[in-house]
């Protein structure tokens, strides 16, 4: 029964997904685990370990910002992220809906900084908007 919900909502164009941290489905780009790294990285005290604002003060305070901004895109560039199974799934229905002559405009909110849903859909030959 909630399969079909789904479905309708999907095809009546109701449905928005909601993508959260886990949509990548890599757990490196999680916010405690890069903390956790930085923390370790710059030697930062552990009484500060888990306040990822204290974290990133340190390390800026300590270090300068431009050190701060160099390991974040390094960490970015180094892990080279790709669109999820999950992106691409969601990118692929609008082609499929065209092909079932049921065309709806998709939603799709995320909570992330990233821009793999983008990177999946321009894969897919999809349009989208910001």
């Amino acid at each position: 029964m909630q399969l079909r919900l789904i479905s309708d909502a999907l095809i009546s164009g109701k449905l928005a997904f909601f993508l959260g941290a886990y949509a990548g489905l890599d757990q490196s780009f999680l916010g405690r685990e890069f903390y956790n790294r930085l923390a370790s990285e710059f030697g930062c005290p552990l009484i500060l370990a888990g306040d990822r604002t204290a974290v990133a003060a340190y390390v800026i305070n300590r270090f300068g910002s431009a050190t701060l901004w160099r390991y974040v895109r390094e960490e970015f560039r180094r892990r080279a992220a790709r669109p999820s199974t999950v992106h691409s799934f969601i990118a692929a229905l609008p082609a499929f809906m065209r092909e079932q002559r049921r065309a709806a405009p998709l939603c799709i909110l995320t909570t992330n900084y990233d821009t793999l849903m983008e990177q999946a859909l321009a894969e897919a030959g999809e349009p989208f908007q910001l």
